[in-house]
């Protein structure tokens, strides 16, 4: 369990240019802001809900070159365009 979440931080990483502080925090969270909604994402279910879409089951998220896996992720987009990836972790 550990291993994944430590492995799912170099993703964000990447993405974020600078260090996911926030997200090792709070260790069943992790968020991260996107500079377009432009995301490929594949899951075994998805549905609209107040905050965004939400998808379940195995969910993989490809931007650019990174990859992460996750059990449920959130897809919030925000008033000026741009959109922010929320993961979320069983413990």
């Amino acid at each position: 369990m550990f291993y994944r979440k430590l492995n799912s931080l170099l993703p964000l990483l990447l993405l974020a240019g600078t260090p996911a502080v926030e997200a090792a925090k709070y260790g069943k969270f992790q968020k991260i802001d996107l500079p377009s909604c432009h995301v490929n994402i594949k899951a075994d279910r998805s549905h609209e809900s107040d905050s965004g879409t939400v998808y379940t089951g195995n969910v993989r998220v490809l931007i650019g070159f990174a990859s992460l896996r996750t059990d449920r992720v959130t897809l919030v987009k925000k008033k000026n365009g741009k959109c922010e990836l929320i993961s979320e972790f069983d413990s």
